[in-house]
């Protein structure tokens, strides 16, 4: 489980490392809204890395805590790097990046909530259930 976390947290590292630096007047746009893409991906990701080590630590509470506790942590940090990026010298910040963090991270709980259909506690139900009999 702790490689699970390492990969969480460097990821998270990384988004807000790749903020600090400046890439000049290259606009990269293959197509129109690349860059919300990219966002959307990149909290998409940042939602589903943390949800496995998340629910592990804990493994008692709901999934409803879990989810709306892991899309708080992830919109925030969409929120930070946001405003982390308008004192980059370079870079700007704008609202429709932070929604486009906000909506990766919303569709990726609900992509883990429908994949995940056990919605009460994780295992302790099924414990409980078997010690029962």
């Amino acid at each position: 489980m702790k490689k699970k976390w390492a990969i969480a947290i460097t990821y998270l590292l990384l988004i807000h490392s790749l903020s600090s630096f400046s890439f000049g007047n290259s606009k990269i746009e293959i197509f129109y809204g690349f860059d919300k893409t990219i966002h959307f991906i990149e909290y998409f990701l940042l939602t589903l890395f943390f949800w496995k080590p998340m629910c592990h630590f804990f493994n008692r509470t709901s999934k409803n805590i879990i989810s709306l506790g892991i899309f708080l942590f992830s919109a925030l940090n969409g929120l930070l790097d946001e405003y982390h990026q308008e004192f980059v010298y370079g870079r700007t910040s704008s609202y429709s990046d932070m929604l486009a963090d906000v909506i990766g991270s919303g569709c990726s709980i609900f992509y883990l909530r429908f994949t995940h259909k056990n919605n009460s506690f994780s295992n302790t139900k099924y414990e409980e259930i078997l010690e029962s009999n």
